[in-house]
């Protein structure tokens, strides 16, 4: 089951909008324990459609709020019930 929502997760980077590609990634992050593949799947987002102004922190937005909502997700996993 992982593999397959990775394999759709990159087919929607690559060939979906912005508006279906994003909320996948962060429902895959909420479903899959520990989906580190979301990182980096928010750092491939930045990288091709990202932008590069300002500050260097600000240039991987999607990658660093992937890595958040796996940090914030993972220790509150064991608190639901529907989690897989």
């Amino acid at each position: 089951m992982r593999t397959v929502t990775t394999i759709i997760l990159g087919l929607a980077i690559v060939f979906a909008p912005a508006w279906l590609y994003l909320p996948l990634l962060f429902i895959s992050i909420f479903i899959h324990p520990y989906y580190l593949e979301g990182i980096v799947a928010g750092l491939v987002i930045d990288t091709l459609y990202g932008f590069r102004g300002g500050a260097p922190i600000f240039g991987y937005v999607y990658g660093s709020l992937a890595t958040v909502a796996v940090i914030v997700v993972t220790p509150l996993r064991k608190y639901l019930r529907f989690h897989a």
